[in-house]
């Protein structure tokens, strides 16, 4: 009976020497390539047609042109992407707009102190260029004719050159006369005025 107890202990020994199965140690296969609970991965939303805005000052008064600016991405723009003798925003998203303090007198008009929606209509010739008086306008779907404020006609110049991002810019000449110049794909579209 001595031995039984003394086997006995050694046993019991033994069996509390047994490693603690409450204590778990991660293994190869306890992490999956899919856990983002130790690294935050930041991913970055490409902005096809991020803001833009010009601003020039004559005599002191700021002009400024806020615009949404497309690339062309290896497509036809002009009588393709954009099918010509159709309304167009001038720029993607919102519509193009443009604030003056002072009154731009144009060839063919004058467009008052205010703030504008910009479209554009471009054709194989002539396009129109359009001031319309709603100028917070998403898209064209809230173009009201009846607001537009001045129509002009013009020639764009169509280069061989590609210009990939759409641009403005308020080209200053001296404190009373500048113009709007305008580029995308192989158009330039050049708009003088006189500020009274």
């Amino acid at each position: 009976m001595k031995h039984l107890y003394i086997s006995l202990l050694i046993l019991s020994g033994l069996v509390s020497c047994k490693p603690n199965n409450t204590t778990k140690f991660p293994t190869k296969n306890t992490f999956s390539n899919h856990d983002t609970t130790a690294v935050d991965v930041a991913v970055k939303k490409v902005v096809l047609s991020p803001p833009r805005q010009t601003t020039t000052q004559f005599n002191h008064q700021t002009i400024t042109i806020d615009y949404s600016a497309p690339s062309v991405r290896n497509r036809d723009i002009f009588g393709g992407t954009l099918p010509y003798d159709e309304m167009w925003i001038a720029g993607a998203g919102r519509a193009t707009w443009i604030e003056t303090p002072l009154a731009m007198h144009f060839d063919q008009g004058v467009l008052p102190p205010g703030k504008y929606s910009l479209y554009m209509i471009p054709s194989p010739t002539d396009w129109v260029v359009i001031f319309n008086s709603h100028w917070d306008q998403n898209g064209k779907d809230e173009y009201d004719a009846a607001k537009d404020v001045l129509r002009l006609n013009l020639r764009p110049l169509i280069t061989p050159m590609l210009t990939e991002r759409l641009v403005y810019e308020l080209v200053k000449k001296d404190e009373t006369t500048g113009s709007i110049h305008f580029a995308w794909e192989k158009a330039i579209v050049d708009v003088d005025f006189t500020l009274e």
